[in-house]
């Protein structure tokens, strides 16, 4: 297996304060031992919720496969509410995910626009983020039957509904507005018909029609 680093203390330059995947768990290194031999990093498990563990660096593999991000839905504020996370261009040598490298966009508070009142942690942290990684998401029908007015709810780590505070329901792509729903039809903004095989390819038809506005 190849390695990105050639001592204990270039392992603790790249790997301190990121998030990784070890296996199908989500976690962040919390510290590396660089004088340890091998170099042993501390991390804290974010499915299992333990703290301080200790692993040899290497069982982390070449760390490149970060946590999954997209949509999430936060289960810990009571109601549906979702966020969407995205890697923003990072210039530096540390590996995974970083507080300097990710967006987040909350499109109940500012209707998709950059909201720094989120971290890394306090989604991660969050009960519905294990969701995310599993891939585990309510279907469409469900949202378009239960989504209070006022609240978000995603259907996968791509698309996510809004039920705004007038009642009109919208579809996002991303953190794009992309069409207007009703109980059986979508409504595509003209400049978003490319996606129209992508939502195809999800079986979003055999819940509502889509028709261009």
């Amino acid at each position: 297996m190849a390695l990105f680093w050639t001592d204990g203390t270039q392992a603790k330059e790249r790997l301190e304060g990121t998030y990784l995947m070890l296996g199908d768990d989500p976690v962040y290194i919390l510290s590396v031992d660089s004088g340890h031999r091998p170099p042993m990093a501390y991390i804290a498990n974010y499915r299992t919720g333990e703290r301080n563990i200790a692993i040899d660096v290497a069982a982390l593999g070449d760390c490149r496969k970060i946590p999954p991000l997209g949509w999430i839905n936060l289960r810990n504020l009571g109601n549906p509410h979702a966020v969407y996370t995205e890697r923003l261009p990072y210039r530096g040598r540390r590996h995974g995910l970083n507080p300097d490298g990710l967006r987040v966009a909350d499109i109940v508070i500012n209707s998709g626009g950059r909201n720094d009142g989120w971290t890394i942690d306090s989604i991660f942290s969050d009960k519905g983020y294990l969701d995310c990684v599993d891939g585990k998401y309510p279907s469409l029908q469900e949202i378009l039957e239960r989504l209070p007015m006022g609240m978000s709810t995603a259907f996968s780590r791509r698309n996510a509904v809004l039920h705004d505070k007038h009642g009109m329901m919208w579809l996002y792509r991303r953190s794009e507005r992309i069409g207007l729903l009703s109980k059986d039809r979508l409504q595509l903004f003209p400049k978003f018909s490319f996606v129209t095989d992508e939502l195809l390819e999800s079986n979003i038809q055999e819940v509502v029609q889509i028709v261009e506005l």
